[in-house]
């Protein structure tokens, strides 16, 4: 089996090497059309990030987005998402422990807005020598950090091509030792959707022992028209769930708790510290640990976390006989 998944993946590598010289050559020979049709933000940005959560040494990191709302823009969505898993497949590569994470912003709002975007990583990081040689034709970062590439060199190289032809630039910021940023904006024609009604006004309860982590679940929280507080640890939330239950109190009460999967390890019997089935939903976001099977009340979301996952389990969770409101295509699901 071992020898069949070398195979598959040799054979997968050299398609992309293809792939990448082909795209190369049509760029520079302006034999390429970019595509504008109206899209779903989020549903792109989310293909692009179950892709490369599936390279084997992302199950190591914390890999995750951020993104304010839901939103549609005019533009050619597959070599966006072309773009964004180029740079973050690279973070992955180069980084051994710690995040990557990549944020969109609307920047600005009227007929037209401006979106940008931005890979951000804690690896290796970039000397602003071989950041110049980024941008070149088979170019790679030098030293030994290279040699752990083990692609063209061509996928920036094709994400700037792409890029100038959508109106717009690659930049990076980097400090050798302390991760890079890659980030670029676009201009598009585009509006806001609004969060479903299954979710709006709902308050959560979020618990996790990482800070960036916290961001990204807020993030997808409010996308949705949640309201959240957020905690460090099973602890505070035990706390603040029994203060919650009581009358003085009550006007903090939680529709929903999300939680770190990683938090119930550990010998303290938290399913009955926390009376979970009694309490409000749970919503774990991870594998679910062992003591929470067979316990009711009870949601896992896979990570990394998509908004869209969390927003089918919160809409089960909150209207569990009714038909929840349509969301847009998902091309997380759909074949690469």
């Amino acid at each position: 089996m071992e020898h069949v998944d070398n195979i598959a993946s040799c054979a997968n590598g050299n398609l992309r090497i293809v792939n990448d010289i082909l795209d190369l050559a049509k760029l520079q020979h302006d034999k390429f059309q970019l595509v504008n049709t109206e899209f779903d933000l989020r549903s792109c940005i989310e293909s692009a990030l179950a892709t490369a959560g599936a390279i084997p040494k992302a199950a190591k990191l914390q890999l995750g987005y951020l993104m304010p709302c839901d939103l549609t823009i005019q533009g050619d969505s597959n070599r966006l998402r072309q773009i964004l898993l180029n740079l973050l497949s690279n973070a992955i590569k180069f980084t051994d422990e710690g995040l990557v994470t990549l944020t969109c912003q609307v920047m600005k709002m009227g007929d037209s807005m401006q979106v940008q975007f931005m890979v951000e990583d804690t690896g290796t990081g970039i000397s602003w020598e071989d950041c110049k040689q980024l941008w070149k034709d088979f170019g790679q970062v030098g030293s030994s950090i290279a040699q752990r590439q083990c692609g063209t060199g061509l996928g920036l190289v094709i994400s700037q091509h792409l890029l100038k032809a959508m109106g717009s630039k690659m930049e990076i910021e980097s400090t050798l030792g302390q991760g890079s940023k890659f980030f670029f904006t676009l201009q598009s024609q585009g509006k806001i959707q609004l969060p479903p009604m299954e979710t709006k006004e709902k308050r959560a309860l979020i618990v996790h022992n990482c800070r960036q982590q916290i961001q990204r679940v807020e993030a997808h929280c409010e996308s949705l028209g949640m309201k959240t507080q957020a905690v460090c640890s099973l602890e505070v939330a035990r706390m603040l769930l029994r203060a919650s239950s009581t009358v003085r109190w009550r006007r903090y009460n939680f529709d929903a708790v999300l939680c770190a999967a990683a938090l119930f390890n550990g010998p303290d019997d938290w399913v009955s510290q926390l009376n979970i089935s009694n309490g409000p939903p749970w919503v774990v976001i991870g594998d679910l640990p062992h003591s929470l099977h067979g316990v009711s009340n009870v949601f896992a979301v896979k990570t990394p976390m998509m908004q869209r996952r969390l927003r089918e389990r919160l809409e089960t969770v909150f209207n569990p006989n009714g038909t929840p409101s349509r969301a847009p295509p998902d091309m997380a699901d759909r074949e690469h």
